[in-house]
């Protein structure tokens, strides 16, 4: 939450449309959207100004969005591997049984963390740092708003897949032979 809120301030106060950023995207907005930029809430992230020269108000967006994004992984890295460390000292007081499903649990916060790196992060960095690079693309946003869509259920699939004991229980209901199967159907029915 606080990444986030540090987020929206930083586009709140660096990403403010102006007239230069509006008239830069105006034939955009009205070719693909059909609409006048000054009609609907937008932020603008135009780093270049007509001169060449930096516009620093949208280099500070972009300096402190790459921050939080950095500051996040350097914090998933440290307690990961602060984790792990961890667990394989107490795992030794665990039953293997508890141990096996103990590191099943381990993976499947690893892969929960990367799922979003390769749905959200690694798409967006284009997005992000392409301005500096003044590279010029035109594309509607929905499809970044279906791409988000994907996270809920990709998250809890692969939660499942991972974990011994919840493939078991999914298997059981597609299984008619498995009673375990029919009696989670019979109760979800």
């Amino acid at each position: 939450m606080v990444t986030g809120g540090l987020y929206s301030l930083s586009l709140f106060f660096f990403g403010r449309p102006d007239e230069y950023s509006d008239g830069y995207v105006r034939k955009e907005f009205l070719e693909i959207y059909r609409l006048d930029p000054n009609e609907v809430a937008h932020f603008n992230l135009v780093p270049y100004a007509s001169d060449n020269s930096l516009r620093w108000n949208d280099l500070l967006f972009i300096l402190t969005g790459c921050a939080l994004i950095g500051l996040q992984y350097l914090i998933i890295i440290y307690c990961g591997f602060s984790m792990h460390f961890t667990m394989n000292e107490e795992l030794s007081h665990f039953s293997m049984l508890n141990q096996k499903l103990q590191r099943q649990f381990f993976k499947a916060l690893v892969v929960q963390t990367l799922i979003p790196t390769f749905l959200f992060v690694f798409p967006a960095c284009p997005l992000l740092i392409g301005p500096l690079l003044d590279l010029q693309w035109s594309m509607q946003s929905g499809g970044v708003i279906a791409l988000l869509g994907l996270y809920p259920p990709v998250d809890s699939i692969a939660f499942m897949l991972i974990v011994t004991e919840y493939r078991k229980v999914i298997r059981g209901l597609w299984d008619p032979r498995n009673q375990v199967g029919q009696q989670v159907t019979s109760l979800v029915i």
